[in-house]
């Protein structure tokens, strides 16, 4: 391999490398553009700037727990849909 060609590598590398030094910059500051939901049983959280689907745990009244999704608005609070609760099996017949 030529140093020319060396050289051409080495340079595309630190251009490659910067970029992804900038994104990863860009991704630890204040201002997030996508979702960050998190969601405590049956209730989600966004603390970002964009609507997004987070993934909790509905309780059935006969206390069957369900896992479900909640449309989260930015910067806001939803509660999960409500599972298609349907009575509980019985255990002994």
């Amino acid at each position: 391999m030529s140093m020319r060609r060396i050289a051409t590598i080495l340079a595309t590398a630190g251009v490659v490398g910067s970029g992804l030094l900038g994104a990863t910059t860009l991704a630890a500051g204040e201002a997030a553009a996508g979702p960050q939901i998190t969601c405590t049983g049956a209730i989600c959280k966004n603390r970002g700037d964009v609507i997004g689907i987070g993934f909790g745990q509905y309780r059935c009244p006969n206390g069957i727990v369900y896992p479900s999704i909640a449309i989260v608005p930015p910067r806001g609070t939803a509660a999960v849909f409500p599972a298609n609760c349907s009575p509980a099996p019985n255990l002994y017949y």
